[in-house]
Formats: C-alpha cells, sequence, structure tokens
C-alpha cells in the first residue's frame, strides 16, 4: 500500500483549542518552575500540597493499574478473552505512569535534587516516600 498524503486540514478548530490550552499549560509550567509553585496554585508551606496531588498523581496511578490489570488477567492468569485488550491496556499503563513520572517531577520542587532521599534518609518527610517511588519508577523507564 502507497502511503497518500491526508487530504483533510489538520489545524481543524479542535485541533487550536488544544493548542491553545498546551500553550496555555506550558506557560504555567514555566512560571512555576521560575517562581515557585506558589505562584500558580496559591499553595504556601502551611498548605504545601492541596488538591493538586491528589489530582495528577491519584489519577494517572488510576489509569496505570487499569492497564496492568487487564494485562495481568490476560498473560498471567491466561484469560484469552481478554487478549485483545491486553496491548491497548498496556500502552495505557505506560501512559499513565509516564503522567506520574512527570506530575511528580513537577509536584517536588527541585526535581534535581531527587537523589536526596538516598543519601540523607529523611524517613519524616512526606516528600520522602515520593522520592524513593520516583527513582524505582524511572529505574524501569530507563
Amino acid at each position: 500500500m502507497i502511503p497518500t498524503p491526508v487530504k483533510h486540514r489538520f489545524f481543524t478548530p479542535g485541533v487550536l483549542i488544544i493548542s491553545v490550552l498546551a500553550l496555555n499549560g506550558l506557560v504555567f509550567l514555566a512560571i512555576r518552575f521560575i517562581y515557585g509553585i506558589g505562584a500558580v496554585t496559591n499553595l504556601d508551606n502551611n498548605t504545601p500540597w492541596g488538591l493538586w496531588i491528589g489530582v495528577d498523581v491519584a489519577a494517572s496511578i488510576a489509569l496505570a493499574a487499569g492497564g496492568f490489570t487487564s494485562a495481568a488477567l490476560g498473560h498471567v492468569m491466561h484469560r484469552e478473552s481478554y487478549h485483545a485488550i491486553v496491548r491497548p491496556a498496556l500502552l495505557t499503563a505506560m501512559l499513565g505512569y509516564t503522567l506520574v513520572a512527570f506530575a511528580v517531577c513537577v509536584d517536588i520542587g527541585r526535581f534535581y535534587y531527587i537523589w536526596h532521599p538516598l543519601i540523607m534518609w529523611n524517613g519524616n518527610s512526606a516528600l520522602f516516600e515520593v522520592g524513593i517511588c520516583v527513582m524505582i519508577l524511572c529505574r524501569f523507564f530507563i
């Protein structure tokens, strides 16, 4: 089969709306890394996370967990009726965990200090577990 050019326009109204939303997100991401998380979320040292961490990390983990559960049903438990959805489910799980890793890097603040939990072992810190999980996740993606 010979590839042929697409005859439809790429910049439809939907693509333009999504492009504006993506550009808006990139602007806020730049502001977050330049001025801190308080500049874009109105959080401070008294309320450092709010709903932010629950929405981005928990939603992405839930998305990924469904994919891995479907893969476990198809491959590990040999349920042949689920075989058709295993590959899309694993793709969804990979996308979910990629979103988690990106979101945690944004949430964690100074992401270039992610190695600190390995050296300093501050088990009382709320971000200790997050830092360890990010390093474990990055180990599987590299």
